[in-house]
């Protein structure tokens, strides 16, 4: 079972990084979709973690708090195309799965524009934060070591997510 989840996962991403649909080994010979489905909308949150510390690093001092600011992508009414519209109107009507993307070591989640961007035009809401001493602004410089808070991170994002859609209901 790992074995095919791992290939389809493979074929996933080799589809995504070389633009040509493929499918994986015994699947359907039907080539995957290549056009977008939805609209995509996208808007940037800050969130800010109260109760967890960012550490020191070189020059910087630290902070009481962690602060994620996060690019969202998501399906939006309008046309589909290659491009998204800030800020564009939600679905009123429709429920969409969550994605939230972690980003390497020295970017950012808007650096990863181009993919998650076609990921929401899939139908799928895709949060990226920007972790705050791992990317490659971070203050004092990029610190590999501030990976081991990265899981409570995305786990307030998707706290702070969820809070986003019930607001808006």
């Amino acid at each position: 079972m790992v074995k095919r989840v791992l290939v389809a996962v493979v074929a996933v991403l080799a589809a995504v990084g070389t633009g040509v649909p493929t499918a994986p080994a015994g699947a359907s010979s039907k080539p995957l979709a290549t056009e977008d489905t939805y609209g995509v909308g996208v808007r940037t949150e800050t969130f800010v973690d109260r109760s967890r510390p960012t550490n020191a690093n070189g020059s910087y001092p630290g902070a009481p708090t962690r602060t994620l600011p996060t690019t969202i992508w998501y399906p939006a009414e309008g046309t589909p195309g290659p491009t998204e519209q800030p800020n564009a109107p939600a679905y009123d009507d429709r429920r969409f799965p969550l994605l939230v993307f972690s980003h390497g070591f020295t970017a950012s989640g808007p650096a990863y524009g181009l993919l998650l961007r076609r990921i929401a035009s899939a139908g799928f809401v895709v949060a990226a934060p920007t972790f705050p001493l791992s990317n490659g602004q971070a203050p004092g410089g990029p610190l590999l070591r501030d990976y081991v808070n990265q899981p409570a991170d995305v786990s307030f994002v998707i706290d702070q997510m969820l809070r986003l859609d019930n607001d808006e209901d």
